[in-house]
């Protein structure tokens, strides 16, 4: 990884693709590293300039020297796009609270920013407790190269857990809201006089 600093903050990035090709900034997401990319980054590769960011705080980019806040990630992400890329506006990934990251970045800085692909959003910028008890050791095991090498391995494998459990929540959320959207309509249903104001429940939401 090459270490920049801007701002007087040092951060690791992590670079891949054509020198000449346009660029695309990856930014990950709460309690993460730019690890998080490497399953897409050989494909991306090939058309883009990929610059896969450790932001600070997390992987091996030091801690800031104040409390970081969503503005500041997108203020630091800008510069590091005016420097690598001052005359062609960029691709944005983002992923969870890199997606926050990026859609602040977009929103102040519209002009160096040409697409966005935003992958699972934070809005609130909260995470469940489950989600911190599943995160939290797989990326202290990113920390340590012998470990990340054996997730990485692991990931190519049945043992692949992340996405087990990532099923997992996902299908405890489908059923979540699949009760809530049976709920909404059994109530709507009795409060409907002739019963023709039934809607159709697909995925926990009604369709007006």
């Amino acid at each position: 990884m090459a270490l920049y600093t801007i701002n007087d903050q040092d951060i690791y990035l992590e670079e891949t693709g054509p020198q000449n090709a346009p660029y695309a900034f990856l930014i990950h997401g709460w309690a993460s590293s730019s690890y998080t990319w490497k399953p897409i980054l050989p494909a991306l590769s090939r058309r883009y300039r990929c610059i896969a960011i450790d932001l600070p705080g997390f992987g091996r980019s030091p801690v800031p020297s104040h409390p970081p806040t969503i503005p500041w990630y997108a203020d630091l992400i800008a510069r590091l796009i005016d420097y690598f890329s001052p005359n062609q506006p960029v691709l944005l990934l983002g992923h969870s609270m890199g997606g926050q990251i990026g859609a602040t970045l977009a929103l102040r800085y519209p002009l160096i920013v040409e697409r966005m692909v935003l992958l699972n959003p934070a809005l609130s910028g909260r995470l469940s407790t489950r989600v911190n008890l599943l995160i939290g050791p797989h990326v202290l095991a990113e920390r340590f190269l012998p470990l990340e090498w054996l997730l990485h391995l692991l990931a190519r494998t049945p043992l692949d857990y992340t996405e087990l459990s990532a099923q997992a929540i996902e299908l405890c959320r489908a059923r979540t809201g699949f009760r809530r959207g049976l709920s909404t309509y059994s109530r709507r249903r009795s409060s409907s006089r002739s019963g023709t104001d039934a809607r159709c429940m697909l995925s926990g939401h009604a369709t007006e």
